[in-house]
């Protein structure tokens, strides 16, 4: 097979997607392009063009055509990955202005944690969209839930109320899984002892 024209680039592509998908650079969501990502970028990229390498010492027939090339093929790729990168953030980041891509939160709690986990979410507004706030547990009712979903099209519904029973919560969690909505729970200090 690695004497057929481009048959190393066959051969080679799946390795190079995995060692790309170990490093994370295939995550979905990304707020922003940081050094993080760029030395994601390098090791990913170094990683494949070693493996070429390797396969260039061990094979009968040359993968490169001249010793240059593997220098070429990394700084090639790490430019064209991160400029794809920062292309694609920029995508992210027009599409999230028309709402697409966006979690639609519905926010229920009040207080010093709930407002500053607000405060939060509207920091990731690439991210999260709180359409709905409710400022307790306790004034919102099944009815309500379903009106809220209704209009507003949720697609998380966070609770960060620490007056909220047990029974409320089992109620919002049940609503949830059957809607399909995700539900992560903001526990209150006793939550996080038991």
């Amino acid at each position: 097979i690695t004497d057929l024209p481009c048959a190393w680039n066959v051969v080679f592509l799946p390795i190079w997607l995995v060692i790309f998908a170990a490093v994370g650079l295939y995550r979905i969501r990304t707020d922003r392009v940081s050094l993080v990502d760029f030395g994601k970028i390098v090791a990913a990229c170094s990683a494949g063009i070693m493996i070429l390498i390797v396969a260039e010492f061990f094979s009968i027939t040359p993968v490169f055509p001249a010793k240059i090339i593997p220098i070429y093929g990394f700084l090639f790729s790490i430019l064209l990955v991160s400029f794809g990168r920062i292309v694609w953030g920029m995508i992210q980041k027009i599409a999230a202005t028309y709402g697409v891509g966006v979690y639609r939160v519905l926010f229920i709690g009040g207080g010093e944690a709930a407002v500053e986990l607000k405060t939060t979410l509207k920091k990731l507004k690439r991210r999260y969209e709180v359409v709905e706030s409710v400022a307790s547990l306790g004034s919102i009712t099944q009815i309500k839930l379903e009106s809220i979903l209704k209009d507003s099209h949720i697609d998380v519904v966070m609770v960060a109320d620490t007056t909220a029973k047990e029974e409320q919560l089992l109620e919002v969690l049940t609503f949830c899984q059957l809607n399909h909505i995700r539900y992560p729970f903001a526990p209150t200090i006793s939550g996080l002892h038991t």
